[in-house]
């Protein structure tokens, strides 16, 4: 999938239903989850990576910094609408460190105006061969975490 189709099918954050960062409890509560927020959060960042000292955004050819972590937590706030906490938003962003962590590359990294440029370690076609490659019942599990974020 490019990013162009992602873009068309990806809701944005106004767009989602809170409860889908939660689980329904016996009782009829809700249990904030926020590995699900982390998820929804690295593909609507895509692609994003925590190298450690800081959320890193592929924009325009470049790995850049992220001069905060303002943006995420905005997407955050406008995802969880009114029912948004600070310590939901503070373990969603923990749980998104985690998820997109990557070592950062060993020796001096090339560079354009401060700009890391860090090279693909996946390509398009082998993550397609991969998903390919998985069983049916991993496929199924697998578009069952992502189908709240897909229309």
């Amino acid at each position: 999938m490019n990013s162009k189709e992602t873009v068309d099918v990806f809701p944005e954050p106004e767009e989602v239903d809170f409860t889908r960062f939660c689980r329904q409890e016996q009782d009829d509560s809700l249990t904030f989850l926020p590995n699900l927020l982390a998820t929804y959060l690295a593909v609507y960042f895509d692609p994003i990576r925590f190298v450690g000292d800081g959320f890193m955004l592929f924009r325009d050819g470049v790995w850049d910094y992220m001069s905060s972590e303002g943006p995420l937590h905005n997407i955050c706030v406008r995802a969880l609408n009114n029912e948004a906490r600070v310590d939901w938003i503070d373990d969603a962003i923990l749980e998104l460190e985690d998820l997109v962590y990557e070592e950062p590359p060993p020796g001096p990294l090339a560079s354009t105006e401060g700009k890391i440029i860090i090279k693909p370690i996946i390509t398009e076609d082998e993550l397609l061969l991969l998903i390919r490659s998985l069983s049916s019942n991993t496929k199924r599990e697998l578009a069952r975490l992502l189908s709240p974020f897909l229309r």
